[in-house]
Order: structure tokens, then sequence, then C-alpha cells
């Protein structure tokens, strides 16, 4: 196996021909069924469990379903891809904001928790049968979960159906703080978790969720090993370059998320694998996850091993086609930001706050949304790297945020001063601090 280095063997002319393969792929994908197989493979997952005699928490339940999910799911790498893991099996075809098969007078909100099935076929194929799909969806149906939400639903009446407002299902919304994980491996975090799991043995509810802690983050280890494996058995196919980058991507998933990444390219790989398990986890639809200021997140790992300025842009545009779902590359409430400052009022803008809006720039994709942090002290070279994006015919982002005054707002709503550089947004305009 190839031990070159990730630099030596990606170039920028073949990273830009493979998003151009990603984008034509992701044009052609006119069924997204994998949150289908989620469902089905948690359904006989929790039968099982079910029928054990063991007590398990909610989120031991929670946990091993999601171990299930990564270990059962299919998996591929596409051509193209650099990097391995997607987030397409946690959506349904018709979630978006922006959907072709939306209608005024026929839209009813999104009151209706098995509604996502509507967008389930029976596919020859793929072995799906009305009867298959049936089974999941009368299972889900009869679920604590849904019967709940139905009762809420049911009980705001016309108000709802009719739009005047919403009661939304409660997922997502979040910022996770991947730092931990992406600087020290998820291993270190299940170090730490067994520790507080031992202190707390005598706590039955504390010590079981330290267990459903542990069985969530081995996860993400399995995932790994997964496309690993997928990775080198397409690589013993190949010859040529694309050998090299299947075995490059082998490599990278037997260190990263176990083990703390050392540069752009295993930083941007760990935190595609964790997104995934994210999602999935919160599948089907997860709404409005976001990322928070991915530049500070990756500078550091830029910073262990300098590359070029074009080759980190064409990474990092690879890593947004992460967020790129479907033929349409749908609205899905993601939000990615850029810039901003401290609690001191000291700019926190980095090489990779360029990067990032070079990156959006080239490819110019309506997923993820781009949001970007201004303040008193911002630098002018910012103002003039986001200037071409309002004065170029066909983009639609970034969205702005005055730090100054967000700060303010933040603080008067009880955060503390230590979290105020650490805001992101939610979705579409919802202010969250990353990891709380």
């Amino acid at each position: 196996m190839s031990n070159l280095d990730f630099s030596e063997i990606l170039s920028i002319r073949r990273l830009g021909k493979g998003i151009e393969a990603i984008k034509r792929a992701n044009l052609a994908t006119k069924r997204l069924d994998g949150w289908f197989f989620v469902q089905e493979i948690k359904m006989k997952k929790l039968k099982e469990l079910m029928k054990s005699r063991r007590e398990y928490s909610k989120s031991q339940i929670q946990a091993e379903l999601l171990s299930e999910v990564v270990k059962k799911l299919p998996l591929k790498i596409r051509t193209g891809e650099v990097f391995a893991g997607t987030e397409d099996d946690a959506f349904s075809r018709t979630y978006a904001l922006i959907n072709p098969n939306f209608e005024v007078e026929t839209f009813e909100g999104y009151c209706d928790v098995m509604a996502v099935y509507n967008d389930i076929t029976p596919n020859k194929r793929k072995g799906l049968t009305k009867k298959r799909i049936d089974v999941v969806r009368n299972f889900w149906a009869d679920h604590e979960y849904a019967k709940q939400l139905s009762e809420v639903y049911s009980s705001t009446g016309l108000e709802t159906k009719e739009v005047a407002y919403f009661v939304e299902q409660v997922t997502g919304h979040t910022i996770c703080d991947f730092r931990p994980a992406l600087g020290d491996g998820v291993k270190n975090i299940i170090e730490k978790a067994k520790e507080k799991k031992k202190i707390n043995e005598n706590d039955f509810e504390k010590s079981r969720f330290y267990d459903a802690v542990i069985t969530s983050l081995n996860a993400t280890i399995i995932l790994a090993e997964r496309y690993s494996k997928i990775a080198e058995e397409m690589a013993s196919k190949y010859k040529g370059i694309r050998k090299k980058e299947l075995q490059l991507i082998a490599r990278t998933c037997r260190k990263v998320p176990e083990y703390g990444a050392e540069n752009l390219y295993e930083a941007l790989q760990s935190f595609t694998l964790l997104w995934m398990v994210m999602n999935i986890e919160q599948a089907p639809n997860p709404y409005a996850f976001s990322v928070g200021n991915i530049d500070r997140i990756l500078q550091p790992f830029y910073m262990r091993k300098k590359i070029s300025k074009e080759l980190s842009v064409e990474l990092v545009r690879h890593f947004l086609t992460l967020f790129n779902v479907g033929d349409r590359n749908w609205a899905i409430s993601q939000n990615l930001m850029v810039g901003g400052r401290d609690e001191k009022g000291n700019d926190l803008n980095c090489d990779m706050t360029e990067i990032v809006l070079d990156a959006f720039f080239e490819s110019n994709s309506p997923q993820p949304n781009l949001s970007v942090k201004l303040h008193n002290n911002t630098p002018e070279s910012l103002y003039k790297s986001i200037s071409r994006f309002f004065f170029t015919i066909g983009h639609s982002s970034p969205s702005l945020f005055n730090d100054d005054k967000m700060f303010f707002v933040l603080k008067s709503k009880g955060i503390k001063d230590e979290d105020l550089k650490d805001y992101g947004i939610g979705g579409c305009q919802e202010p969250l601090i990353m990891g709380k």
C-alpha cells in the first residue's frame, strides 16, 4: 500500500474533476432510500432489544440502534470522492425547504410524523416491496414517539393544518463541538467516558448514560473501519492514481476519527464521518444541524502541515459536497460560518477564513448555507473577499452577522463571555452555542 503523503497523491486538477463527477452523480440521484434502510435496521434491532431480558435506558436503546445501523447500512465510495462518508442516507427525497412538489394549497406544515413514508416507493431492483415498506411504516407509526406527536398535532387542530404556526419535531437544531474528537480522537473521549462511568457506577442512570456515550462513539470507529475495508477492496481493482487515492482513504479511515487528525485532509475526513453518524442517529430528516466556525475548527490542522492555498481550497470544496444531498442539492438548513471576534474584540479571521470563502465562491452550490461574522475590527481584506459574492450574478450567499450586536444580545440572554465567540447559526437564523 502507498505511504505517500496526501499532498503527493491529491492534485488540484484531479480534485476539480472529482467534484464534477460527484455533481453528475448527484444529478442522477432520483431516489433516496437510505433513510428507509436506517429505519428498517433500527426496527429489527429494537424488536430484538424488546425481547431481551436486559433493562435498557432510553439513551442506551438509542445508542444500540445507532451502532446497529453503522454496522449494517449499505455503504459505497463514489467515483471522484476523496473522502469517505455521506449524509444522503439521513434524508428523504421530499425533505427540502425548496421543494418542486410544494403547493401552498395543500401544505399542512410538518405535522405528520409518518408523511416521510410517502416518499418511498417499491423498487424491484432494491428489493423494496410494498409489504416491506408497510411493515416498517406500521411499526414506527405504533411507536410512542409517533403517538405522542400525533396527540400534540391533534390538539392544535386547524391552526397548524392551516400553518398559522408549527409544532415542529425537535430533532437536530444543534451545533456539535467536534474539536475534541478532531484533535484527540474519539478513543480519548471514550476513555474519559469510561472513567466517569466508573466514578458513577453506583448511580444507575448516570452509569447507563455513559454506557450509551461509549457505544455511540464506538459507532464512529466501526463506520471508519467499514469504509477503510471498502476503500481497500476498491483499490485492489484499480491502477494508477485512483488506486493511490483509495489507499489514502483506507489508511486515513484506519486512523481517524479513532485518533486525532494531524493535517487538513485527516481533519476533513474525520469531520465527515462524525457528521455522518450524527445525522444518521436522528434520521429521517434531521433538522438544522450546523457546523459553526469551520475556519477556526480547521485552522490548527492547516497549520500543522502547510500546503498550497489552491490545494486547500479544492479539499474544502470536496468537503462541501458532503452537504449537497440529492439531484437538487436540496436546502436542508445546514449552516457554516467564518470570521468573527472574541469576547475582548480581537479579530479571529485566519488563513482558513479566506480558503473557505474561496471554496464557496468557486463551487457556488445552494448548500450548505454560508454565513460571515463581521465586527468593528473586521479587516478590510475580508470585506473585499465577500464583496465578490454580492457583485457576481448567481450567488445567493453569504448571510452577514454583526458580532458586536450578537454578543450584546447573547449576553443579555445569559451566555457566558467565554462562549460568545462560539455562537453559530443553526439552520436559517437560529443563534446557538457550539457544543452547548
